[in-house]
């Protein structure tokens, strides 16, 4: 029977505490006879293998055709002692063979025969969990997820211009789910990192010899992660240095996860968004009254004319060049809303012709008429050119003409005046005749009458001929959140709308400008101006009307080069087409509209959104850095051992005890070292090289199969006993008071910050403004930054508490305690949440407290990701005083002063006036001047909002609707049309008194089938002359009549509706919202007024039956009452309506009711209510207009006062900048959050070093081999175990020490060992 005997190290191990030793063997053996005799298969033997120098020799015997047991012997270099067997002769050991050796230098073969140790790696019972093939494919396969899945976000987000639409309130879910959920993978890939430190001296000793720095002395948990790595990479441990590497990169996703997603305003695209048409465009002429000469209305030819020179504003659905739909919307969330709308707009094409007998060189006499007559198409044109006077030597002549048929009997000339009979034909034959002639009369001979008569000759001509049309086009209307409009021609095909008379438009143009000027021969009006050209005498120019106003628009007529740019065939024809255009626009705006009763259509949008937006340059840095990550688990995977390494886990101080019991020349050889430093354990082993193998004995391989040791001789070194005499305990860096406190003070001033900052943000709305900066990046280094000073403060928390957590068992050895909190304490290789519980259940309150704190700065990463973020901010909100420049005076609240204002904000849709809104006049206002010169940087623009309530005027009509059975009419045209027919409307109701109404001549344009509408405030004859009160006869101030005459030639009337209504005038506050320096009434910002603070401030003037007996002034008062309607223009229709009618009706106008509603009596209240709405504006508009008071004047009608800015009264506001900086912000709820976290942490990290205050309990780190084996070399543990040790449980070996204490100290001969006290006394 072979056993292993050591001759030079005799001892008693294997004695149980407080057992005889009386069964025993007489010779101390390694192990008893029990597990001597043991059968194993053996492999072929290998080669064999000799150390040189002072290499160990390994004895061992072996027989390839024996099965019996075989026994290794180790012989430690330096020493002369040999370990030897029973048998004979000396055998050299092999290198087992299923142990995997990396390539190595070739070793001397040795002549001594060879016996293979088996090393059955597959039988051992443990390896590491997490260093598992399965495991680390599950990390690929989850890296290559987290890879694949930040892409897709990447090009979602790029395609969707962020990834969802989120509230600011939800974004921390986005904010905080990735960084958590990478987080979570650190923290479970810390496992896989902290195996694979633990067990890489493990693998350095299979694969030996190593020296000691590099095997039993390895220690890569203590070090921080760049000196771990930088030292497994120069041992070649490149396991651990890409598990490093992985944990590096893990934190660094972790910090760039903080800015992976971003909560940014963008301008997105929104499609179906609902809009209103309010309009479309008709293809007929049933509300224009044809162009009647110089009949043509006033009204209509002033606001084109103002228009087109600039002096007043386009109104919506109007631009120069087309009149497009209007639309309807809600603007609020949006930035802006896209339509594509129908656009009304007109076109003249103009080609040269020479359908007129005249050419170049024709010798012509001054003012000389020549009949002309040509085809074109089937009519034939018959016209007369006139040329000019020779009122210069050079002349150039212009003149445009329609010209029509022949047989065309319905256009008659009468002097000047061209009247057209029937407008249908206006399109039928009709051309357009444009042409320009140059002619030299050379020098002029100027007879006694003073007068002109000589030949010319024609030097240059250009005839035209050119076709009117209306078209309409689609065009995108973009409306942006102030109402302003751009547009964008779309490449649609034009419709043309032959219904509208284009001609009849060329007509009405022709009208407009041909007023004025010298009258020609032929009719038309001659501007004539002179122009220095290159002659030496000025050139006459002679241009009609039309032709001056297109070629003036390009200031043309005053260029010297006017020849060359008139004869210029192209410029004509665009300076033609341009001015039709503009007034084809205009006619379509105001004539050619129709209502669409609200038709909902559905259009697209951009509107600023919060949406959650990857951040691109960080997403793909994070997929880069996943990415190598997988590659560096699948080199690990191809690493990894297949199989077992050791019998147990050397997680425990016990664990270690038993893996080294066997190794009885390691451990002696460590004896005097437990109370070494780090840098004398390492002088004292010094280049010693250890390596690892298995034996296999019988009877250990019937209990648990397989055994470790831990092979090397004893060095011949010689290690100063001062030393170990001089011990001297050592902090953890971490755990050293000065860095625990330097850390609780760098904990409070990052509390400390975040509370400065947060204010600071609330404050200034923001940090910084980002538009100054780089934007995005910036916005990623603020929140990068937090992220990483938090993750850097987390990472050393949980080192204290990973130091706190290896100390514990130390701690409790050094006040001596049982087995459970002492050698088998394992708070270490576990997740912190089961050492958490484990502690709290030992009552380890240092530890619990330790974990706590650890566990509470593993969030501080995930909230810093969204503590920063970039947010659209305006400027807080500054009060202010509005100053009224004037006060209202309600004595001229009546007047009827009118002007031309009031038909086109009523008519056409212009702009309000100033401190006019809809029916509410209020005082001319303006910002104090302190106010205006702190916000004189931005005043320039209309982002500055200014809310106050404000006092303000307003008309108020109670009114009531006459059934129709209460009205009874009669309708007496006369035979004569030219002559006034009476309209009779008798109201019995309220004792009213008959109405006679005289409709005026209904001439021939005149619709057969016409509406009626008369505004009668207290009148008789609505044309003007004798007024009544007809509030005496209770009929109320104002009468308002209106109906439908189905044949102006019969005396009927198929509907007819009445309405009367009293006024009073009202005060009222008014909660306003203004823009801008000048004060700006916006209607997405209409004013409110507060109901509550109404009250009558005048009653109507009534006008008494005998007027004889009232004083004069009392008298005009009254009478101007009634001449509120007339200041009003009226719109030239083919119906009779009178100015307040044809305003109400006007397509272009503000409340544009449609003019059948006045012929549909179940429509009367909807009238009812258009009527009110329109007298409300009205009045409101003059009696702002003339309403108020100056403060240095004693009435309303000093002009000289209205530049006063002397202050009538003060109003309090509030003033605000809206526009939107995109600014830093700090996210209050994060930051209250991490200041919680962190005073949480502080008070936690206080009370786990109250709990443990002194951590200078070993002088050196526990974590090598050596170092936990020299401990307990120096006690009395190895000399306690059982021989079988490896084999048995935790629980078997606690049973086996029995209640006993185990305690750490130093003894008299300066050694620190850990010991064992047993204090039970009942034998084993």
């Amino acid at each position: 029977m072979s056993q292993y005997y050591d001759s030079s190290l005799e001892n008693d191990r294997g004695t149980p505490p407080n057992r005889s030793n009386e069964n025993a063997p007489a010779q101390t053996t390694l192990y008893p006879d029990s597990f001597t005799d043991t059968t194993f298969p053996l492999s072929p033997p290998v080669d064999t293998v000799a150390e040189s120098g002072n290499a160990a020799s390994i004895i061992s015997s072996s027989s390839r055709d024996e099965t019996a047991t075989r026994a290794a012997a180790v012989s430690i270099a330096g020493s002369s002692t040999t370990i030897t067997t029973n048998e004979s002769p000396q055998l050299l050991p092999c290198r087992p063979t299923m142990l995997p050796v990396p390539k190595r230098k070739p070793v001397p073969e040795s002549s001594a025969p060879c016996q293979e140790t088996t090393l059955a790696r597959a039988e051992l019972l443990w390896r590491p969990a997490y260093l598992q093939r399965k495991v680390l494919m599950s990390f690929i396969v989850l890296f290559m997820s987290i890879t694949a899945a930040i892409e897709a976000l990447v090009y979602v987000s790029n395609l969707n211009q962020g990834l969802v639409t989120s509230q600011y309130r939800l974004h921390y879910v986005w904010k905080y789910g990735p960084t958590a959920i990478l987080s979570v993978l650190m923290a479970v890939w810390g496992r896989v990192e902290y195996h694979t430190k633990i067990t890489a001296p493990w693998y350095q000793l299979w694969n030996g010899p190593r020296e000691a720095r590099q095997s039993v002395l390895l220690d890569y948990v203590s070090p921080l992660l760049p000196v771990a790595v930088y030292q497994a990479a120069k041992y070649r441990d490149f396991l651990v240095v890409a598990a490093i590497v992985v944990s590096l990169a893990l934190r660094v996703i972790v910090i760039l996860s903080t800015s992976f997603i971003s909560l940014v305003p963008i301008q997105c695209y929104v499609s179906s968004v609902p809009v209103t048409l309010n309009n479309t465009f008709r293809d007929s002429i049933d509300l224009w009254v044809a162009p009647q000469g110089e009949e043509i209305g006033s009204f209509t030819s002033q606001l084109y004319i103002s228009l087109e020179a600039g002096q007043a504003i386009y109104p919506v659905g109007l631009q120069e060049a087309f009149a497009y739909q209007d639309f309807t919307a809600d603007l609020t969330p949006f930035n802006n809303i896209t339509m594509t709308a129908d656009a009304f707009s007109g076109t003249l094409e103009c080609h040269e012709t020479n359908y007129i007998n005249i050419s170049i060189n024709d010798t012509i006499r001054s003012s000389e008429s020549r009949p002309q007559s040509f085809d074109v198409g089937n009519c034939t044109v018959s016209f007369d050119v006139t040329f000019p006077q020779d009122l210069s030597n050079t002349v150039l002549y212009g003149h445009a003409e329609m010209s029509f048929c022949k047989e065309d009997t319905s256009v008659t000339k009468d002097g000047n005046k061209t009247t057209y009979s029937d407008p249908a034909l206006y399109d039928s034959n009709s051309t357009i005749q444009v042409y320009f002639m140059e002619v030299d009369y050379g020098e002029r001979n100027v007879d006694n009458q003073n007068h002109t008569d000589q030949s010319g000759v024609i030097q240059r001509w250009l005839e035209k001929t050119c076709t009117p049309s209306h078209v309409l086009r689609r065009v995108v209307v973009t409306r942006s959140k102030g109402g302003n409009d751009s547009f964008a021609f779309t490449n649609q095909s034009s419709r043309a709308l032959p219904g509208t008379k284009p001609r009849a438009a060329w007509l009405d143009l022709d009208s407009i400008f041909n007023q004025g000027g010298n009258s020609s021969d032929d009719g038309s009006n001659l501007n004539t101006t002179w122009v220095q050209t290159s002659n030496e005498s000025p050139t006459a120019i002679m241009l009609d009307g039309i032709l001056t106003r297109a070629l003036g628009q390009e200031t043309i007529m005053n260029s010297p080069d006017i020849m060359e740019l008139v004869f210029d065939s192209p410029l004509v024809d665009n300076q033609l087409n341009k001015l039709f255009e503009s007034y084809a626009a205009f006619l379509g705006f105001m004539y050619f509209k129709e209502s669409t009763q609200g038709l909902i259509s559905n259009t697209s949008a951009t509107a600023t959104q919060n949406r959650l937006l990857v951040t691109i340059g960080t997403a793909h840095a994070m997929a880069a850095i996943s990415g190598f990550c997988s590659l560096l688990l699948l080199f690990m995977t191809c690493r990894i051992p297949r199989h077992g390494i050791l019998p147990r886990s050397p997680a425990t101080i016990i664990d270690m005890a038993a893996l080294m019991h066997p190794s009885q020349r390691f451990t002696r050889s460590l004896e005097n070292r437990g109370a070494l430093s780090e840098k004398h354990i390492h002088a004292s082993l010094g280049s010693t090289q250890y390596r690892a193998y298995a034996s296999i004995e019988k009877e250990v391989h019937r209990q648990k199969p397989f055994y470790l040791d831990v092979i090397q001789a004893v060095q011949n070194d010689a290690h100063s006993t001062k030393d170990s005499e001089n011990l001297k305990m050592r902090h953890p860096l971490v755990l050293h008071p000065m860095s625990r406190a330097a850390m609780s003070l760098i904990v409070t001033a990052i509390v400390a910050t975040l509370e400065y900052l947060l204010r600071r943000s609330n404050r200034d709305g923001g940090l910084i403004d980002l538009e100054k900066t780089e934007g995005a990046p910036y916005l990623d280094a603020w929140t990068i930054l937090p992220a990483i000073i938090l993750s850097l403060l987390s990472i050393y928390y949980a080192t204290a508490e990973s130091q706190i957590r290896l100390l514990a068992p130390y701690n409790n050895l050094l006040r001596g305690s049982k087995f459970e909190l002492t050698l088998s304490l394992d708070l270490v290789d576990r997740f912190a949440i089961t050492s958490l519980i484990s502690a709290a259940k030992l009552k380890l309150h240092m530890v619990v407290a330790s974990i706590a704190t650890s566990f509470v700065a593993f969030f501080l990463t995930i909230v810093a990701s969204s503590l920063f973020s970039s947010l659209g901010v305006s400027s807080p909100v500054t009060a202010s005083q509005l100053s009224a420049l004037n006060t209202l005076n309600y004595a001229t609240f009546w007047d009827a002063q009118g002007d031309d204002n009031a038909s086109r904000i009523l008519g056409a849709s212009l702009d309000y006036s100033p401190f006019t809104y809809e029916y509410l006049a209020f005082p001319q206002l303006q910002l104090s001047n302190e106010q205006f010169n702190e916000n004189s940087s931005t005043a320039q623009g209309d982002d500055i909002v200014i809310t106050a309530t404000v006092p303000a005027a307003r008309s108020s009509l109670s009114c009531r609707v006459f059934e129709s059975s209460a009205i009874q009419t009669t309708f007496e045209p006369t035979a004569d049309l030219s002559q006034p027919s009476n309209l009779h409307i008798t109201i019995d109701q309220d004792n009213c008194t008959d109405i006679t109404i005289q409709v005026g001549e209904l001439q021939d344009w005149v619709a057969s089938s016409f509406y009626f509408g008369i505004a009668n405030p207290g009148s008789k004859d609505w044309q003007g002359n004798e007024w009544i009160d007809t509030r005496v006869q209770n009929c109320g101030d104002y009468l308002y009549a209106w109906g439908q005459v189905p044949d102006k030639t019969r005396s009927n009337i198929s509907a007819v509706s009445a309405m009367v209504c009293n006024e009073t005038a009202q005060e009222v506050n008014v909660n306003t919202t203004f823009f801008g320096p000048s004060l700006e009434i916006r209607p997405d910002h209409s004013p409110q007024p507060d109901e509550n603070s109404a009250h009558v401030v005048s009653q109507f003037p009534a006008c008494p039956l005998d007027t004889s007996m009232v004083d004069y002034e009392t008298l005009q008062s009254c009478k101007t009452t009634a001449t509120l309607y007339k200041s009003l223009w009226n719109l030239d229709t083919p119906h009779v309506l009178d100015q307040f009618f044809s305003i109400l009706t006007s397509p272009a106008g503000r409340l544009a009711l449609d003019v059948a509603s006045l012929g549909d009596e179940s429509a009367a209240q909807s009238v009812g209510d258009a009527i009110i709405s329109q007298h409300k504006m009205l009045r409101a508009h003059m009696f702002g207009s003339y309403g108020r008071l100056w403060q240095n004047a004693t009435d309303s009608s000093s002009m000289d006062n209205t530049t006063s800015t002397q202050a009538a009264f003060s109003l309090p506001a509030n003033v605000q900048d809206t526009a939107v900086r995109q600014r830093l912000v700090q996210d209050a709820v994060s930051t209250r959050i991490l200041e919680s976290l962190l005073t949480a942490i502080l008070f936690l990290s206080l009370l786990s070093w109250y709990a443990m205050p002194n951590t200078k309990l070993l002088p050196r780190d526990p974590c090598s081999i050596a170092s936990v084996a020299a401990l307990l070399a120096d006690g009395n543990i190895f000399d306690l175990l059982p021989p079988n040790a490896q084999m048995m449980s935790n629980e078997e070996l606690k049973e086996f020490f029995g209640d006993g204490v185990f305690s750490m100290e130093k003894d008299k001969g300066g050694t620190l060992g850990i010991r064992y006290v047993s204090t039970d006394d009942t034998s084993h």
